[in-house]
């Protein structure tokens, strides 16, 4: 899947969507691909650096795109969730544009239903992990 079809699932437009396309997909996964963390544009940057505490993004866009697929399949619209909490985030280098090649920026389901959704995350560059944690998406299926 290619960011212009990631961004018509997702709410993330322009600079903002931090993912370039998504690989592999399945009802509990979802790998994708990122080298916006080279760009000189990147909406956060600081001071010429993107510190290491935006993979939380990555992996949040990684777990929305996953949840309108997930949507997509079962035939419904996809409809708007929230970001509600972000644990056991551990940081293992300090900025993501020291990553020379792509992000690889994965997501798996851990649990959820109608009114969320908690994921696990990891963004990586290479053989190296640069950041990991978990994510608590709620909403994101429109309720009878």
């Amino acid at each position: 899947m290619t960011r212009d079809e990631l961004m018509q699932l997702i709410p993330h437009a322009g600079a903002m969507c931090l993912l370039d396309r998504a690989e592999r997909w399945t009802p509990e996964y979802i790998r994708c691909w990122s080298r916006t963390h080279h760009d000189a544009g990147h909406p956060l940057r600081r001071q010429g650096k993107v510190h290491a505490v935006h993979a939380v993004e990555y992996g949040a866009q990684a777990a929305a795109l996953h949840g309108a697929l997930l949507q997509d399949s079962d035939g419904e619209s996809p409809s708007g969730a929230l970001l509600v909490a972000v644990r056991k985030v551990r940081l293992y280098q300090a900025y993501l544009d020291a990553v020379d090649g792509d992000l690889l920026v994965e997501a798996w389901r851990e649990q959820g239903d109608g009114s969320g959704m908690s994921y696990r995350f990891s963004v990586s560059g290479g053989d190296t992990v640069v950041a990991e944690g978990r994510l608590l998406v709620a909403g994101g299926r429109d309720e009878e």
